[in-house]
């Protein structure tokens, strides 16, 4: 194959990226059979942060469980392009990269071997979609976020690469929409294309560091000296740039627009013009824009070169430093620049319309050898006026109604900030793990499913999986679940097999595969997730879970298999089986069970029969207990709302929901809502009903007449 003219593009028919020569035409249909799980489009949720908060405030609004739908930023419904990378067939051979895909389809860049270091690769087109980018920095295979495991980079048998230059010779800007990965060891991550970078959505992952610029490399022998600014600009717009995991992340172009939020740790933004004409404004920060990192350090080089802010600036625990060779501020200046750091922090600033005002002079003057009244005075203002807010005294002549909401508002947005990353890091970064369940020898589960032994599935899933026995189930865990809970809820909620008349109960299936959605740090962020999985994820992108779990169903192909969901698990089943409807795939010997979901019981079996079929239909089941509020109040299915049951399911394990399957403890405790009813330890069946297909009965199987 071609190494050096390949066009990586999204194939329909396989839902996945592909390489294909750069002269390929379009095709016909893929011949029969050919249907797959690819990579689905996610959202690049950190970037988009600012652009959620105040959905995300309306979706907490009533504590577990009110699953609210979101209004999605724009740029997320309008859909992203596929990632296209083209080498430069003019460069020398040792700076041409080799195009790939992953055995996932993740487009994939085998880099050159690095010489002093740094690794040299050109190309004519450099953009990354929505599947993103892996470049390959391992001798040997190694595993990743976006596209699992690798095989390992022939190209780098002489070591790995401490910086990835990804040169780019373009009448084109670059586009980066999806995240980019370093696979293997950690390397600086440099993109430098002088027509210029647009990033919207853009990310990266494992990098030691994040260099984007418009300048043109410089080299002393075999090292990178630096970058020579002569034009082109760098915007960041929509849902922004995530560098957040990585240690140093450098804007440096002509000019600098951003019209999207930059989170990052230490943020340097270099409005570099040393060879050209400078503009006016170096620096544009729009009112939808905003850096937010640790450290911001901005500076504009040029005559007359200004920054301009309209949005937010915040830097939380280290310093804000600010140098510009024209008007430091213009228009709005700085709307919002703050530190939240302790008294020991660099600059304590707090910068906020046409006024900088240093509220640690002591500490400034350490730091940077001038007092705050030098430090104000030098961004070129009126520094009659700046004086004045320069001393630490001056601090309270504020108004302090305008102080307190100021803080009021930025702890909100720090801590919803904090929320929001949880959530997406559990979603789009956690790499799902698969562990199998098993019934130790002489233990009846059935009984006690908590003796039931977790362990982890240490070698390829899909070949576990495929290898499995006829039979096996696969189990998704719902909230807050810690690996052995969900261990043990998976042997609870699993349909014994083999009653006989000696053995009525039965006995648990000897294979159960747990694939354990990790829980978050926090309550507020597993909320989330439930709302983004039910509400916005078949529209802006699949979470890893989702892909995993219908990668799995998959993995079985046509033999016989239980797929189990367990409260926010039955939302993961509901859209692994969406997608697999989406690719055509069908396996009729599939049953699919739910029991206590946040889903309704038709909305799960709709999904469901996409791929069993209609004929196993009576395949397909969800229980709940009418006095479940997760069912109930997540879910949507008709019941009764229990507050007594809902504190339980918040503050204890033994609740309905936790009541389900066999040897289920503590439902004693549960609430029984017919008087009549026994009160002893197994759960009530006047309270429980069961989808079949669909449709609703009760326990003793007589259809029933709901009204949600």
């Amino acid at each position: 194959m071609n190494h050096l003219l390949h066009r990586l593009i999204f194939n329909a028919t396989r839902g996945q990226i592909i390489a294909v020569a750069e002269t390929a035409h379009a095709s016909g249909k893929a011949a029969s059979g050919e249907g797959g799980v690819g990579r689905v489009s996610m959202p690049n949720w950190p970037a988009a942060r600012t652009s959620i908060v105040d959905t995300t405030i309306k979706c907490i609004a009533f504590a577990a469980a009110i699953v609210c739908a979101g209004l999605a930023p724009a740029a997320w419904a309008q859909g992203v392009p596929a990632t296209t990378v083209v080498a430069n067939a003019a460069a020398p051979a040792g700076q041409r990269p080799t195009l790939t895909t992953s055995a996932s389809g993740t487009p994939q860049v085998n880099i050159q071997s690095a010489v002093g270091g740094v690794s040299r690769n050109q190309y004519t087109q450099f953009d990354v979609g929505a599947n993103g980018l892996v470049l390959n920095n391992s001798p040997i295979s190694s595993n990743t976020q976006l596209a699992g495991w690798v095989a390992g980079n022939t190209n780098l048998a002489g070591g790995s690469a401490s910086i990835i230059l990804n040169e780019v010779s373009s009448a084109n800007a670059s586009l980066l929409r999806g995240y980019i990965e370093v696979a293997g060891q950690k390397a600086e991550v440099v993109i430098a294309n002088p027509a210029g970078i647009s990033v919207n959505g853009g990310g990266f992952i494992n990098a030691s560091g994040a260099t984007l610029t418009t300048g043109t490399p410089q080299f002393s022998g075999n090292t990178l000296t630096g970058y020579q600014v002569g034009g082109g600009t760098i915007s960041v717009s929509g849902t922004g740039l995530d560098s957040a995991s990585t240690p140093i992340t450098t804007l440096q172009a002509r000019q600098i627009i951003l019209q999207g939020a930059v989170h990052a740790q230490d943020l340097r933004v270099n409005a570099d013009n040393s060879t050209g004409s400078a503009n006016a404004v170096a620096i544009d920060v729009a009112a939808i824009g905003g850096m937010y990192a640790n450290t911001i350090t901005i500076l504009a080089t040029g005559q007359g070169a200004g920054v301009n802010n309209a949005g937010t600036l915040q830097a939380n625990a280290g310093s804000f430093t600010l140098s510009a060779d024209g008007k430091g501020m213009i228009s709005n200046s700085i709307d919002n620049a703050s530190q939240s750091g302790s008294s020991s922090g660099q600059t304590k600033a707090a910068i906020s319309a046409g006024t900088v005002r240093i509220t640690d002079d002591a500490a400034q003057t350490q730091l940077t050898g001038n007092t705050g009244a030098q430090t104000v005075a030098s961004l070129n203002r009126d520094t009659q006026n700046a004086n004045t807010v320069a001393q630490r005294q001056d601090v309270q002549a504020m108004k302090q109604t305008v102080e307190t909401e100021r803080a009021i508002k930025n702890e909100a947005v720090k801590q919803l900030t904090t929320l929001t990353d949880e959530a997406y890091r559990v979603m789009f970064k956690e790499v799902p793990k698969f562990y199998k369940v098993t019934c130790p020898a002489n233990t009846n589960c059935t009984t006690h499913p908590e003796k039931a032994v977790v362990q982890l599935v240490d070698k390829d899933t899909q070949t576990e999986l495929a290898n499995a026995p006829s039979g096996a189930v696969l189990a998704v865990n719902g909230i807050d679940n810690p690996l052995e809970r969900a261990g043990q809820l998976a042997m609870q909620n699993a349909e014994p097999v083999n009653k006989t008349e000696q053995n009525p109960e039965g006995e648990k299936p000897r294979t159960i595969y747990l694939m354990h959605y990790v829980p978050a740090n926090n309550g507020l962020s597993e909320l989330m997730i439930a709302a983004y999985e039910k509400s916005l994820a078949s529209t802006l992108g699949y979470s890893n879970q989702d892909e995993a779990y219908a990668a799995a169903i998959q993995a079985r192909g046509q033999l016989e298999t239980t797929s189990l969901g367990h409260s926010r698990g039955t939302i993961v089943q509901t859209n692994a089986n969406n997608m697999l409807g989406e690719q055509n795939f069908t396996n009729p010997n599939l049953s699919v069970r739910g029991v206590g979901g946040a889903v309704t019981g038709e909305t799960y079996a709709e999904a469901a029969l996409k791929v069993a079929g209609d004929d196993a239909a009576k395949n397909i089941t969800f229980n709940y207990f009418k006095n479940d509020p997760v069912p109930v109040v997540a879910g949507g299915n008709s019941g009764v709302i229990s507050l007594s049951e809902f504190w339980k399911v918040l503050s204890t394990s033994n609740s309905a929901h936790s009541c389900y399957g066999t040897g289920a403890a503590g439902c004693a405790q549960v609430e029984i809502l017919t008087p009549s009813a026994p009160k002893d330890a197994n759960q009530n069946n006047s309270n429980l009903i069961r989808y079949v297909g669909g449709k609703p009965f009760d326990a003793s199987g007589k259809p029933l007449e709901l009204k949600n």
